[in-house]
């Protein structure tokens, strides 16, 4: 007997990635949720779920359904696994799916390590002189 698979990837969305200064985490969040919802072709009041995940820096967080104005969430968590959070979200939103709790899941990671731009990002977050990039993906 085949497997017949109830949830799919359907849309890749990211942010400006670089050397970008003078935004936030959750601007970077919602451009790549933006994105990967113009590249599903989903509306926002079609995504049920929304499963979030922020790097080293504590950029985003649960208020980001309202920063969003996500207004028909059933399914939300913040989120982490450490290097494995990616595959947990991905394993976390098909178990949802397959069980009827959510039917569309947006999955993000935004960090935003960059504060200075004479500065790399350790020196913005431990005082070390290290550089880094800020970037969102979903």
């Amino acid at each position: 007997m085949a497997h017949q698979a109830k949830s799919a990837i359907v849309g890749l969305g990211y942010s400006a990635i670089g050397k970008v200064y003078g935004r936030t985490g959750t601007s970077f969040a919602l451009e790549a949720i933006k994105n990967a919802m113009d590249d599903a072709g989903l509306k926002k009041d079609e995504v049920d779920g929304l499963l979030i995940q922020h790097g080293i820096t504590p950029c985003i967080g649960l208020g980001l359904q309202n920063a969003g104005a996500f207004k028909n969430l059933r399914l939300v968590n913040h989120m982490n696994a450490m290097g494995a959070t990616p595959a947990t979200m991905v394993q976390y939103a098909t178990m949802a799916i397959n069980e009827g709790l959510a039917t569309n899941v947006v999955c993000v990671f935004a960090d935003v390590p960059l504060r200075d731009p004479n500065a790399g990002a350790g020196a913005s977050m431990f005082g070390a002189r290290d550089r880094k990039i800020g970037r969102a993906h979903v």
